[in-house]
């Protein structure tokens, strides 16, 4: 039996994909009464494809609440272009249905009611609001690119945006998609220096065992804690503790993890995380998909530049989950080659630390070691890459105090300036949120 689709909007032969949508699922599809596709061609190439059709007026909202309460649907898509109806439309699916999925979809939405992209902007956080799980802008773009819209908008390119909609509507569609976990076979070594914080620590282990489904180890290094860390690693079953008196700083506790680690995959892994379900294979799924690719990075909720994106709201991990995996299906295979990217948590392959080496330990306490890192893997032309169908949380500096992270931040951009120049060092100076006014 078929899973069922909803279809909303005035729709034309040449634009909508509904001919192949129908050879998968059970269509049902709403059209406003006075619009031209009420001609009768296209009432007759609908009935060939069996979708369900029902008319109404945008005044008269009263079918769709009827299919909502005698229908389970998959997906709704929305082929809409005026705004007003378009939110209105959306509130009264919410209503019925607090997480279906909802694409919005329009070749001239925003030429028609929006003039640049700052206003695009607007209205893309007023649909949030509604929680759309996913929305497509310009007809076939998903949170789209430029090159993408400019596709869309040069007629040659009609062909080829056509296939860009249908690939990602197949891949919003089917929310069972999960990354194969099955192919992948090396071991992956998990390194997490740990400084205190015992709480967050226990819950970065119980998510790494919780949502972890690949050959791995965990190589846990206590910098000189003065809490119960020690104590509680040491009885943690199935992981390598290295341990040391004092405070070594971030950089030579991860360089001890690597010289310990057996895998061909290493990730780097701040104890203030909590890994989702699917996180590590979506990460090698993207560092096996180009030979170039020397680094990896999720997304996150707290981090600066590339890799951030919204910050959320949870009670509890349920929750947390939840959001992640609604996230990652919208974003499915959303991997993009970057400039940098940030060691909370970050996955090396093995080859590129066979090349580099380990990280700096002029870098002290904490910052720059991971920018430094990523200059050094891209002089040897590998790629970095942020992987923004993965998703860790991030607590967010519970290590040091904000004052104690701003000193060794100014301490290692000094380090940092040194090495490497003013050029790099102007760039991470206007891309990173911290300010260096202080430093001489």
């Amino acid at each position: 039996m078929k899973e069922k689709l909803l279809v909303i909007g005035s729709p034309d032969k040449k634009h909508q994909p509904l001919d192949w949508l129908s050879k998968h699922y059970e269509l049902y599809f709403i059209y406003h009464s006075k619009d031209s596709f009420s001609q009768d061609t296209s009432e007759l190439f609908l009935n060939k494809l069996g979708v369900h059709i029902v008319k109404n007026t945008r005044s008269d909202l009263l079918p769709l609440q009827e299919l909502f309460s005698n229908h389970k649907f998959k997906a709704v898509l929305i082929f809409e272009k005026n705004c007003i109806y378009l939110k209105k439309l959306i509130r009264i699916i919410r209503v019925y249905s607090n997480y279906i999925k909802i694409a919005v979809l329009s070749h001239n939405i925003f030429p028609a009611f929006y003039k640049n992209s700052r206003h695009i902007e607007d209205f893309i956080e007023e649909l949030k609001a509604y929680k759309l799980s996913c929305y497509a802008l310009a007809d076939c773009v998903f949170a789209g690119t430029k090159k993408e819209v400019k596709a869309l908008k040069d007629v040659s390119n009609k062909i080829n945006a056509s296939l860009i909609l249908k690939n990602k509507l197949i891949h919003f569609i089917d929310g069972s998609r999960q990354p194969d976990a099955s192919r992948i076979k090396e071991l992956t070594s998990i390194i997490i220096p740990c400084f205190n914080q015992l709480f967050y620590t226990k819950k970065c282990l119980e998510s790494i065992r919780q949502n972890t489904n690949l050959p791995y180890e965990i190589i846990t290094i206590d910098n000189g804690s003065k809490d119960r860390t020690p104590e509680y690693l040491d009885s943690y079953p199935n992981i390598k503790l290295i341990t040391n008196k004092t405070n070594l700083g971030f950089a030579p506790a991860c360089n001890q993890g690597i010289k310990a680690a057996k895998g061909s995959f290493l990730i780097i892994l701040n104890n203030d995380t909590i890994v989702t379900p699917g996180w590590l294979e979506r990460l090698i799924t993207c560092a096996q998909s180009d030979r170039s690719i020397g680094l990896v990075g999720p997304c996150t909720n707290i981090t600066h530049g590339f890799q951030k994106v919204q910050s959320i709201h949870f009670t509890n991990l349920k929750e947390l989950y939840r959001w992640s995996n609604i996230f990652c299906i919208n974003n499915y295979g959303n991997w993009y080659n970057v400039l940098w990217l940030n060691a909370f948590c970050i996955l090396i392959k093995r080859e590129l630390i066979n090349k580099i080496g380990l990280f700096d330990e002029n870098f002290t306490r904490g910052g720059y070691e991971d920018y430094d890192y990523c200059i050094r893997a891209r002089k040897l032309k590998y790629k970095l890459f942020c992987c923004n169908d993965s998703f860790v949380y991030h607590y967010g500096t519970k290590s040091y105090s904000k004052k104690d992270n701003f000193n060794n931040l100014v301490k290692n951009s000094k380090v940092f300036l040194k090495k490497w120049g003013i050029d790099y060092f102007e760039y991470l100076r206007d891309t990173v949120w911290h300010s260096f006014s202080n430093i001489k």
